[in-house]
């Protein structure tokens, strides 16, 4: 079986300090992290050899990416193998792993691929506080819910990573953690600012608001078109904002 390669230690989220905005996306270093735990191959740099790549190289490992994306969303990451995913970015078995050197590495490198193109809808919530922040976090939702090839993959390596010596548990556990910290921050800045009532459960909105988003997407993808997840989610903040504003149970 194998195991996740630079892996760091999960850290616990952090209240912000009063006044201090919320960041889900976090910073993007030489390697990409997007504060989910699990540091990925940098974009732009040979997996193998750790060399920066040139234009040609570039372009020719985006190719093999967007190659086993497609095959490990069809065929999940198990049932792909590292000829097949060769054959179609039009490579040898040899060339392959010259650029990411191991079938572990092109799966890590595929998932930081997918986080770094999510960024720009991400960078949409950074420093939104209170009811700002869950009110636009449908900018996102569409995005999510949509049946595209990057959510069908994101789906199917998440049924592959539920235990925890996989791969990617370690990956998806703490980008779930820092999701639902969102929820949580959004509740406690809006608290500090006077927006919501104190003594409001924000670990149990937290939870219920990313379930009704993963779920909704899941529904979405196995029956294209079946859930409007924005709409749903809009109706969702809806009654939850009227909850916060009142003096009723959260």
């Amino acid at each position: 079986m194998v195991h996740a390669v630079g892996v760091t230690a999960l850290q616990p989220a952090q209240r912000p300090a009063p006044g201090a905005a919320i960041d889900l996306v976090g910073p993007i270093p030489g390697t990409l992290d997007v504060g989910t735990g699990i540091e990925m191959p940098a974009a732009r740099r040979n997996a193998s050899t750790g060399r920066r790549l040139s234009t040609k190289g570039a372009e020719k490992r985006q190719e093999i990416l967007d190659a086993a994306a497609a095959l490990f969303a069809l065929n999940g990451y198990r049932g792909t193998g590292i000829t097949e995913v060769a054959r179609r970015a039009g490579l040898s078995h040899v060339g392959l792993l010259h650029h990411f050197g191991t079938k572990e590495k092109l799966l890590l490198a595929v998932v930081a691929d997918l986080d770094e193109r999510q960024q720009e809808s991400y960078a949409q919530l950074r420093g939104l506080r209170g009811r700002t922040a869950l009110i636009r976090m449908s900018l996102v939702t569409g995005r999510t819910a949509s049946p595209a090839p990057f959510n069908t993959l994101f789906l199917v390596l998440i049924a592959e990573n539920l235990h925890r010596d996989d791969p990617l548990n370690e990956y998806f556990r703490a980008r779930y953690a820092r999701s639902r910290q969102y929820f949580i921050d959004a509740i406690r800045t809006g608290q500090e600012d006077g927006e919501f009532r104190p003594g409001v459960d924000a670990e149990s909105i937290a939870t219920q608001a990313f379930g009704l988003l993963l779920g909704g997407a899941i529904q979405n993808l196995a029956d294209p078109g079946s859930v409007d997840l924005p709409r749903c989610y809009a109706a969702y903040v809806e009654r939850l904002l009227a909850d916060l504003r009142t003096a009723g149970p959260a």
